[in-house]
């Protein structure tokens, strides 16, 4: 069974179109990569807003291509099946450089974490061997004298 050429056309411009955003996610992925292990923060979150922004248009193209998507014939189409395998590599490679950019910013924040844990303890050590003099309160009080 065949599509109508309609559907088939809709289908492809909006699998070129997903496929055009895939592969814009990939390039921030790379640029993801140096931000993070340079420790740009800022500009880590900037390009983390941009990269939602390209992930909300790709699943709402995905929600318009659901239903066609699931027709008879649909994926036989050779154009179709060509875009769907296409984007199914580039969101692996997406998928696998986030796991990574994953595993290093955790890394980081658990050394962090330590440090800042080490930074408290010396401020305690130094606080016990303060010279100091402790103030003073008196614990009772002449009320008859």
């Amino acid at each position: 069974m065949t599509m109508p050429h309609t559907t088939t056309e809709s289908l492809v411009d909006g699998l070129i179109e997903q496929r055009e955003l895939f592969r814009a996610l990939d390039a921030l992925a790379e640029r993801q990569a140096s931000l993070v292990s340079e420790e740009r923060t800022d500009e880590l979150l900037v390009l983390m807003a941009e990269r939602q922004a390209i992930i909300d248009r790709i699943v709402a193209i995905g929600r318009r291509l659901e239903r066609p998507l699931q027709e008879p014939g649909a994926t036989a189409h050779p154009e179709i099946r060509s875009l769907l395998d296409e984007i199914q590599v580039v969101a692996r490679r997406v998928h696998a450089r986030d796991d990574s950019h994953r595993t290093t910013m955790e890394k980081r924040r658990d050394q962090l974490s330590a440090e800042m844990a080490g930074v408290g303890a010396g401020r305690a050590a130094v606080a016990a061997y303060s010279t100091r003099p402790r103030e003073t309160v008196a614990r009772f009080k002449d009320t008859e004298a």
